[in-house]
């Protein structure tokens, strides 16, 4: 699985990981950004497909596999076109998923309140959870 993430209003990461990991993986991410991170989409991808993306966008690379706002526009015709496979998603990525959708699309900010601490507790219950099957 191919998974687009952008962290707050600075930067899109696009990785790849096997689709039994994703959530482990956008937790771990979570935990080593200092800035809130969004799954903006997921699809069907192996490692060639990711590295394909990182050359079409090599000119807007920040670092590693992290790259500038610029291609916000084409990642989202990208996710758009190739479907986001929610369906497909693990639950826990669904969940967060729809909580980055409702923070979205709220227009109350009482709601966006809550739904953003929902989040954070959603991601601090799944680390948690993570850390447990580690140790």
């Amino acid at each position: 699985m191919i998974y687009f993430i952008q962290a707050e209003d600075k930067a899109i990461k696009i990785g790849y990981t096997k689709h039994r990991e994703i959530a482990q993986r956008l937790s771990t991410i979570q935990t080593s950004c200092p800035l809130k991170i969004e799954v903006l989409g997921v699809i069907e991808g192996e490692y060639p497909e990711e590295k394909e993306l990182h050359f079409l966008f090599t000119q807007s690379r920040i670092r590693g596999e992290w790259f500038d706002l610029s291609i916000l526009r084409e990642v989202v015709k990208i996710i758009n076109e190739k479907g986001i496979i929610k369906d497909n998603m693990p639950p826990e990525v669904q969940r967060l998923w729809t909580l980055n959708k409702e923070i979205r699309t709220s227009k109350n900010e009482d709601t966006i309140n809550h739904l953003v601490y929902e989040k954070e507790m959603f991601l601090k219950g799944q680390w948690l959870m993570d850390s447990k099957i580690v140790t």
